[in-house]
């Protein structure tokens, strides 16, 4: 892993050691993310697929997220939940809204399904 730190950041003199520390610490932030409360997630829940691109040495060029958006009175939006998927069918949105829905509370008064914003 250290090459790979010292490619991404050739003078930081960083090594493997605090790079897995700081994963670990993100991985328990991500995790306490997706199991927190979503109180204040506004009148609205927009859903969206997200395609992203990235770069790597293998694998797909692009991945998709399901994204979950709380929309606030004053048109101001908060990320609820996210998930990684291979598609947009049925299944993965499903999958992801029973996973997101204990969390919701109250219910939002609409839902808004948009491809692309």
């Amino acid at each position: 892993m250290g090459r790979v730190v010292a490619l991404l950041i050739p003078q930081s003199g960083m090594s493997a050691q605090p790079v897995s520390k700081w994963v670990q610490v993100w991985d328990r932030q991500m995790a306490a993310f997706h199991q927190k409360p979503c109180d204040d997630h506004g009148a609205y829940l927009l859903l969206d697929g997200v395609g992203l691109k990235v770069r790597r040495a293998w694998g797909p060029p692009r991945v998709l997220l399901l994204v979950a958006y709380g929309l606030r009175p004053n048109g101001e939006r908060q990320v609820l939940g996210f998930l990684r998927a291979k598609g947009e069918s049925q299944a993965p949105w499903e999958g992801f809204l029973q996973d997101l829905s204990p969390r919701i509370r109250p219910l939002p008064d609409s839902m808004k399904s948009f491809s692309h914003w």
